[in-house]
């Protein structure tokens, strides 16, 4: 008996000592699950932030070489490596294309108005000049046979330049279209300056990319917070930063829902992984 009841606590010893050690284990696992999950979000901010940097050197450095940003030459601006049949055909075609939703500053030349289409004319012409070092992978919204870069840090993604110096009455143009940088306090720092912005082009029916669509939001707001809060203020909104974020109001994940008596400059970023195309964050880059 005295045998067998020293066995029964040596075996309630190891049952102890088991769970402990399993405990310990699960703790370590769900820490290492956390830190990869934390190293994924840091690359794919890491990544948007690479892209940006790229896309605006080589934005600035293509005005100082042709005088107007790309996507806003004229045909005959066309020459040297950018005299190519296929960048004159579709200059040609958004030229003329005017539908009723857009004012000519935005779909003629010469006119620091860059709309979403004659941005589908502007990333090829940075690539045929040299200033990005590879053809456009592109992600299209109407019948040209240029289109937008697909962003690498998702599929989903894309980029487009906007710029504009009027905030018009024709929504349809503005970029992004419901944006809070055309709210008063705000757009004074996006007048007159391209911008990069980082979109969700799968569910687009047309070239228009409307924060209160639902249908573009492609960056989840604890990265987007990453981003944020590495290059400028680690605020979704503000009077003269260069990042910003937009999401659509009924499903937003991105920002917080202002309670009243605030302005724009009070948002902040939501505590959210959710990516859906209706709650995550669109992001608005100043081009420096």
């Amino acid at each position: 008996m005295k045998f067998a009841k020293k066995n029964n606590k040596s075996g309630m010893f190891l049952s102890i000592e088991l769970v402990s050690v399993l405990v310990i284990v699960a703790t370590l696992l769900a820490g290492t699950t956390a830190g990869i999950v934390s190293l994924i979000k840091q690359f794919k901010a890491y990544k948007i932030i690479q892209e940006y940097t790229k896309f605006s050197k080589a934005i600035t450095s293509f005005k100082g070489v042709y005088g107007f940003y790309p996507g806003d030459l004229d045909i005959s601006d066309l020459t040297g490596s950018l005299n190519n049949p296929t960048l004159k055909a579709n200059q040609e075609l958004i030229s003329s294309y005017s539908p009723a939703s857009y004012s000519a500053l935005f779909t003629t030349s010469h006119t620091n108005h860059i709309s979403i289409l004659k941005s589908q004319l502007a990333f090829p012409q940075l690539s045929k000049a040299g200033f990005v070092d590879n053809e456009v992978n592109i992600a299209k919204c109407n019948n040209t046979n240029l289109g937008f870069p697909i962003a690498d840090f998702s599929n989903q993604a894309a980029w487009v330049i906007g710029m504009d110096s009027i905030n018009t009455s024709i929504t349809d143009n503005n970029m992004p279209k419901s944006s809070a940088i055309y709210d008063n306090l705000v757009y004074s720092n996006f007048s007159n300056k391209p911008r990069l912005i980082l979109f969700g082009y799968k569910n687009l029916s047309t070239c228009v990319i409307d924060t209160n669509a639902g249908n573009a939001g492609v960056v989840s707001a604890d990265i987007a917070f990453i981003v944020d809060d590495k290059i400028d203020d680690g605020k979704p909104v503000s009077s003269y930063g260069i990042v910003h974020a937009d999401a659509q109001i009924s499903q937003n994940s991105c920002k917080i829902t202002l309670t009243g008596g605030e302005t724009v400059l009070d948002f902040d970023y939501q505590d959210s992984s959710n990516y859906s195309s209706n709650s995550a964050c669109i992001m608005t880059f100043l081009v420096n």
